[in-house]
C-alpha cells in the first residue's frame, strides 16, 4: 500500500491517501465536519436517540432544520473533496505518474479552492 499525504497550508490541516495499487484506496483526514450537537458524532443525520427526542417533542433549542440540512450537506461536501482527491491520486497512481510538484501542488490548490467554496456556500 502506498501512503501520501497531502497538507494544506492554507487551512492548516493535511490528509492522507492509502491506495492499494489496484486502483482503490482510502482517505484519513482532518478536515473539518460538523457535529450533531446531541451525539456529538459527523455522520449523525438527526437519527440518534437525543435527536428523536428534541425533535419529536419540538424542544430542539441546539438545531434548527435549516442547520441541520446545512450540516448534512456540509459533511456530504467533505466526502466528496476527499473523494475527489483519492480518486485523482489512484488515477496517477495506475497510470504511473507520481503525485509529486506541479502535480502535487494543483491537487493542493484544487481542495483548498473546494474547501473555500465549500465554505462561501453553506
Amino acid at each position: 500500500m502506498s501512503t501520501k499525504t497531502i497538507d494544506l497550508p492554507c487551512h492548516g490541516m493535511s490528509f492522507t491517501i492509502l491506495t492499494d495499487g489496484e486502483g482503490g484506496g482510502e482517505v484519513r483526514s482532518d478536515l473539518t465536519r460538523e457535529v450533531c450537537p446531541h451525539c456529538d458524532t459527523s455522520t449523525c443525520f438527526y437519527d440518534c436517540d437525543g435527536s428523536k427526542a428534541a425533535f419529536n417533542d419540538g424542544s430542539n433549542p441546539d438545531e434548527t432544520e435549516d442547520e441541520i440540512i446545512g450540516r448534512a450537506r456540509h459533511n456530504a461536501a467533505v466526502d466528496a473533496i476527499e473523494s475527489m482527491a483519492l480518486a485523482f491520486v489512484c488515477a496517477c497512481e495506475q497510470k504511473g505518474t507520481p503525485v509529486e510538484g506541479d502535480l502535487k501542488l494543483a491537487l493542493v490548490e484544487s481542495v483548498e479552492t473546494a474547501l473555500e467554496a465549500l465554505g462561501n456556500y453553506v
